[in-house]
């Protein structure tokens, strides 16, 4: 066989239809989750349209970092450099700080992108600026 490892690569990677078969099993018991509490919410309030209830988006935490440590680290970083910082050194900053291996790149790259959340979400309520967007993003604090 010519491409053994590259078939081999490849079947193991087919494996995800595993994985969208979970997915899809707990979606329908979801659904089903759903369906009953509607009829409950119905069995309480005939009136009641289920589909008029705004739903919540699940939010998803980094498990690494407790409430708002990310974003006070983030701030640290900016902080502590005194100038702009791009997003790749402010989640090394994060990582160091957390005691995690810089060099891991599956680390560094949840890292970056967390911390690129983080620090667009602190541009959004006021608190960094964004300096530059090409070719990586640079950030400052807006009052010191």
């Amino acid at each position: 066989m010519r491409y053994y490892y590259a078939i081999a690569a490849l079947r193991h990677m087919r494996a995800l239809a595993g994985e969208i078969e979970a997915v899809e099993r707990a979606i329908a018991k979801q659904r089903e989750t759903l369906a009953t509490l509607d009829a409950t919410l119905r069995l309480f309030h005939p009136d009641a349209d289920p589909n008029h209830v705004t739903s919540i988006r699940p939010i998803s935490r980094c498990s690494l970092f407790r409430q708002g440590e990310q974003r006070r680290l983030c701030r640290e970083a900016l902080r502590d450099a005194g100038a702009p910082l791009p997003t790749r050194l402010v989640a090394e900053y994060l990582m160091r700080a957390k005691g995690m291996d810089v060099a891991d790149k599956k680390l560094r790259r949840e890292m970056l992108e967390n911390t690129r959340l983080v620090v667009a979400r602190m541009e959004a309520r006021g608190i960094a600026r964004k300096i530059t967007v090409e070719p990586e993003a640079w950030w400052e604090l807006v009052d010191g």
